[in-house]
């Protein structure tokens, strides 16, 4: 009788112990910083973004981990749907206005003065992912994990040429080259993180743009 009392009590304690590890893996599991939803409600608030075709409104993305957005949208489009992607890309509100922003006043003044013509399509190599930073699986999360990241491979223009960063930020002609140096410093100015070619060797074949917190006044950029 003592015995199956011992072996009842030990299967009573090692079934608390479970209860116990599992309540402690979920209080212990990542959680998104605080800004990053208050900065999605402002977005959202503020009306920056308008659904349409082209932007959809998504379902909430919680996890794995930290990951996700409380407000991510389907991006097809841009510039009011005038400059499609090559693929949909899910991004978090405050990336959306950020990227009309960056093609309005420096991709397409760009190309107008480069080639004569407009860029009319976007190369994505994709927004939102669960990741490390430079696709490792360990170490800080990348902000596309968050929908606050997108990598741009290229642009078609309205002739049906295409310019890549693969191909043309090196040896591409003199007028392809300047191009997308100037889309890349010009990014500088509109989001908060910009890495290209020269920023190191991850990023060879696009440029990757954020918004991310640098700092706590959100003064701080890195363009590289």
């Amino acid at each position: 009788m003592r015995r199956r009392t011992l072996l009842t009590l030990g299967v009573i304690l090692a079934g608390a112990a479970l209860v116990a590890g599992c309540a402690t893996s979920f209080l212990a599991r990542p959680q998104r910083a605080a800004w990053r939803g208050e900065v999605e409600r402002r977005c959202v608030a503020s009306g920056a973004v308008k659904t349409s075709s082209f932007v959809k409104w998504m379902a909430p993305i919680n996890g794995p981990a930290a990951c996700g957005m409380d407000y991510p949208f389907r991006v097809s489009a841009v510039q009011g749907g005038y400059v499609p992607l090559n693929e949909p890309v899910t991004l978090d509100c405050a990336m959306i206005p950020a990227l009309d922003i960056w093609m309005a006043r420096i991709v397409q003044p760009a190309s107008l003065q480069a080639f004569g013509i407009p860029v009319v399509k976007l190369i994505s190599m994709g927004g939102y992912s669960c990741r490390g930073r430079d696709g490792s699986r360990a170490g800080k999360y990348s902000e596309h994990s968050f929908g606050n990241a997108i990598d741009i491979a290229g642009f078609v223009l309205a002739d049906g040429r295409r310019i890549t960063i693969l191909k043309d930020w090196r040896g591409g002609t003199p007028r392809e080259q300047w191009f997308l140096r100037t889309v890349h410093n010009g990014g500088c100015r509109v989001f908060k993180t910009v890495i290209g070619p020269d920023g190191d060797g991850y990023h060879q074949d696009h440029l990757h743009m954020d918004l991310a917190r640098h700092n706590r006044n959100w003064s701080g950029r890195s363009c590289s």
